[in-house]
């Protein structure tokens, strides 16, 4: 359930029209196209969940100088993750949108 005292993320927004438009599309497209952009999701939420923990750990005052330096570099890397997650999100969405886009023409038909 979603706190209404917390906004949405972008992330968020995108989270939930990528799931929305794949459950969309159950049923009409290929079963192996909808588990790779499942994969994806999952995949991108790992990532978010593993950056959290990062966060919490780098923020938590008994970290030592040295766990911090290790944090930032896996933090580094994580970013440029993310970078390439996004652009594959961002795909993802336009996708999602196409096909949308072409089950309601099919329909108004």
């Amino acid at each position: 359930m979603k706190d209404p005292l917390i906004p949405p993320t972008e992330f968020d927004e995108l989270l939930e029209s990528q799931l929305l438009g794949l459950l969309g599309r159950i049923g009409t497209v290929p079963i192996e196209e909808v588990k790779a952009e499942l994969d994806s999701l999952v995949e991108l939420v790992s990532s978010y969940r593993v950056n959290v923990e990062l966060l919490e750990k780098l923020l938590n005052p008994t970290t030592n100088a040295a766990r911090r330096l290790e944090i930032l570099e896996v933090r580094r890397l994580q970013q440029a993750k993310w970078a390439e997650n996004r652009v594959e999100m961002q795909r993802l969405h336009k996708k999602s949108q196409s096909i949308l886009e072409h089950s309601a023409q099919l329909l108004a038909k």
